[in-house]
Formats: C-alpha cells, structure tokens, sequence
C-alpha cells in the first residue's frame, strides 16, 4: 500500500499521530480479518442510493490483546479528585443493527448531522450494543476515508474527538484502539428493550404512511422541548460556578439538556420538585450528594475533575512574559492548596511554574488592590470565592477564575453506571 506524505506543520503531525497516522504512512490499518463473536451491521431504511453510501469495514478480533491501560487512579492525580442522543435516534432510524462478521458504517450525505458525527455516534452505538469493545482496532484515516469515500480530516476529527472523551487511543503498531479503560455495561438490557420497542413504533408509522426519517425528526425536536423544561440529567457541586461549567461540558458531549445545581439547592429540593432521573457529581461531594439522592429517588454517578485544557493553555501563554497568582479559598487552600499548585505546576512545566503563585483568600487584604497593582499579569480567584465576589471586581480585564472540566474516561464510566445509550 502506497504511502503518504503529511504536511509539514507539527501540529498537523502531532494530530495525525495521536489518531494512529505517522508522517509519511498510514498507521493502523484495518486488517481484513474476521471478528469471533457477534458485531453489528448496518443497512439503511427508505433511503435511496444517491442518499446513503455503504462501505464495509472489518475490525480484526485482537487474540492476544495489549496489556491494559494502567488504572485510572495512576493515570490521574489524586488533587483531581479534590478539585473543586442526538444523534442515536437518527442512526437507529437509518440503520438497524444484526449479528454478522464485520462492522459496517453507513453515512448518509444528505443528512442533517455532520459526516463526522455520524461516524462517531455508530462507534458509541456499537459500544453500548456490546457489539465492539475494549482492546477492538478501528481502521486508520486513511483506509476509513477510502472506504467511506469522504475528507480524511472529517475522519480525523472523529477520531480525534472521541480521543480526547477517553473511548479510543493509539497504541503502537495497532493505531487507533477502543480504550481499555472503558467499562461497559455487563448487560445491554436497555439497547435491547430500545431495539424492541423501535420495532414496533416503526410498524406503526409505516401504517400512518409516514418516512421513519420524518417521523424520528418529529420525535427528536418534541424530545430536546421537553428536556428544555425537564432536564433528565443534573450536576450538584458545591460550588455553582463549577457546577454550571461541568453542566455545560455534558450537555454538549452527550447531546442532552444537563441543569446544574449547587450542593445547597440539592439539599432543599422535595421529590415534588425533580424531574430530572440521573445525577452526577465529583468524587469529594459523592458520599453526601448520594444519600440525599436516596430521598429524592435519582440515580447517582461520581466523576473526576481536572483544570481544563484551555485554562492550562491560557497560562501557559501569559506565563511566558509575566506573572500570576491564584487565591483560594481558605478551606480549599488548607486541605489541599498545596496539591493544586503542583498540579498546576505539572501542567505548566518546570521553567514556567517559577511565575506561578498562590495564596489564600485570608492572606489578601484586597483582590481588587491587588489586581489593580500591576504585579500580576492576571489574578485568578478561586471558583468558591468567585460564586461571592462582587461583579465589579469580576469585571477587570486581569481577573478570572480557573477554568474546570470532567475528565473523559470518568465520564464515558459514568455514563455506563447512569445506564445511558448515548
């Protein structure tokens, strides 16, 4: 197989790299070998062949699979524990799933959703139908975009979004891998009620004479109305800012409406008052935000958090010509300020971390003085002093507050703890 040139902007190769592409060749290809067991195959329903293109693509079964991933509590810093279906319905529409010997992906160009999230939402769905699993090669870029006949960066962005939320990752000499750190769902009890009952709600809309495309688009703008003014999922923290940033995170990562609501707020609400089923919150809240939940009747999943990305970015860049200084809460800065700074350290590395400092809250007289003194190049304050803060002061070009996120393999676990297809 011919190999192919990759440009020459680092980034471009650091990228490639990261989703089983070297510069130079493809990496990862898809062996044609046959999967043991069972894996899905996809075919489309109503529509005609200038709408969809079919292409089959074999996963090679993995007989003697890499050795594991190490733990996620390895993985990850212990002060991250510390810190403070969209699509499915269209996919199950226009493609139905059987028992067959290779993964097959179906994009339809004439759909309303991106190429690239099509191709991701069948890697999900063939995850919670058990149909592929930890330790499963996908194909590289190269042979997917052959195959499907689309962008290699449209594949690339798929691959690499699902990178970065913790389902796949690159392993030397195989490419791109299903993670072994994902848990699954030791029975796929609900994909099969689903399957069951889309069969019989598809008998019926055939009787109205209806496209089932049409109808699963009906059905999808009635559901995200009901979930604006019902919201099945929330996300309790203590602190309302984080909480509304994590909110946020999975509405968009799982395509639903997610409400965030601070610890205190948990504590007053009556079961009268909940229309939300599932909850989650961060590791150090897990203990008490799970026995309140018992009165509510709401299902409870714990997740980890880390600084976000754009916020270690963000001080990367300032720190190269300036100073900057982080205030915590004084209870936060007690129990586990120290952790916080190395991390932070960590992320920014050795040379850099000299301009980084920290102090709590009761060690300042004034932020907005301090912001105000030039000193600093910007101030962050920490999220729980922040909820108080006046708005004023919020609103000094140096003054922020540090940036937070889920960490994706937690919440890729979280999602199969709540039961959730997608």
């Amino acid at each position: 197989m011919k190999s192919y040139k990759v440009g020459s902007n680092r980034n471009q190769n650091e990228e490639r790299e990261a989703c089983g592409e070297r510069p130079g060749e493809a990496v990862g290809r898809a062996r044609r070998g046959v999967l043991g067991g069972k894996q899905a195959g996809c075919w489309s329903n109503g529509l005609s062949r200038g709408e969809l293109v079919s292409k089959r693509v074999r996963v090679p079964h993995a007989s003697l699979p890499p050795a594991p991933d190490p733990p996620i509590a390895e993985a990850l810093p212990l002060s991250e524990f510390n810190l403070t279906g969209r699509l499915l319905k269209n996919i199950i529409t226009n493609c139905h799933v059987e028992e067959t010997d290779f993964m097959r992906f179906q994009i339809s160009q004439n759909s309303r959703y991106p190429v690239h999230e099509q191709i991701k939402e069948q890697i999900r769905l063939a995850l919670s139908l058990g149909q592929i699993g930890p330790g499963y090669a996908l194909p590289s870029i190269r042979d997917l975009e052959r195959e499907l006949g689309v962008g290699r960066g449209i594949v690339h962005r798929a691959y690499l979004e699902l990178k970065r939320s913790g389902i796949l990752t690159v392993q030397p000499r195989k490419g791109v891998v299903v993670s072994h750190k994902i848990i699954l769902p030791k029975s796929n009890h609900h994909a099969q009620a689903c399957e069951a009952l889309m069969e019989k709600v598809f008998q019926e809309v055939k009787k109205l004479g209806i496209p089932e495309s049409s109808f699963a688009a009906l059905f999808y703008q009635r559901a995200v109305a009901r979930e604006q003014t019902h919201p099945p999922i929330a996300y309790v923290e203590s602190i309302k800012t984080e909480a509304l940033q994590c909110a946020e995170q999975v509405s968009r990562e799982w395509g639903t409406t997610v409400t965030a609501i601070s610890l205190g707020e948990f504590k007053n609400l009556e079961r009268a008052d909940v229309s939300f089923s599932w909850v989650l919150t961060p590791f150090y809240e897990y203990e008490l935000v799970a026995r309140l939940a018992k009165r509510l009747k709401v299902e409870v999943a714990p997740v980890v958090l880390k600084f976000s990305s754009v916020f270690i970015s963000e001080l990367k860049t300032l720190l190269k010509d300036g100073k900057a200084l982080i205030i915590l809460a004084d209870s936060d800065f007690e129990r586990h300020g120290e952790q916080l700074i190395e991390e932070l350290r960590g992320g920014v590395g050795a040379d850099l971390s000299r301009n980084l400092f920290a102090l709590p809250r009761s060690k300042v007289r004034s932020i907005e003085a301090v912001a105000r003194s030039g000193k600093y190049k910007r101030v962050y304050v920490g999220n729980r002093i922040w909820d108080s803060l006046e708005d004023r002061i919020k609103k000094l070009p140096n003054v922020g507050h540090p940036g937070v996120e889920i960490d994706g393999n937690s919440l890729q676990q979280a999602r199969v703890k709540l039961g959730l297809l997608v």
